[in-house]
């Protein structure tokens, strides 16, 4: 629950910062058409977002948009990304099973 609500009040910043003004433009159109929680990055290199996701130390916000990102991504690299991020073991029970049900959305797509 705790990781839930940081992740509310990041997205709530995020929507309210200049970055997101200046980066919403460059953002690559969400082929699902949902509502996430954490907007995908304008990176679309899956070697770097699947470093972000991966990285103990990034905050929840930014690890969820490299997992959004991968997942709008799509492609085999993102879909191994996505798989390894299961993996980790700082991950709460709630990442993982974003993070399932995401690469299966991705595998779809394939």
């Amino acid at each position: 629950m705790a990781d839930t609500c940081r992740l509310a009040v990041s997205r709530i910043e995020y929507s309210l910062s200049d970055e997101a003004k200046e980066e919403s433009p460059r953002l690559p159109p969400n082929p699902y058409n949902s509502v996430d929680p954490a907007p995908p990055m304008a990176e679309r290199d899956p070697a770097r977002l699947k470093g972000i996701l991966l990285d103990e130390g990034a905050s929840l916000f930014d690890r969820y948009r490299a997992m959004f990102s991968l997942r709008n991504v799509g492609t085999e690299e993102c879909i191994r990304a996505l798989g390894e991020g299961t993996r980790q073991t700082d991950y709460t029970k709630i990442v993982r099973g974003n993070l399932t049900a995401n690469s299966c959305y991705a595998q779809k797509r394939t």
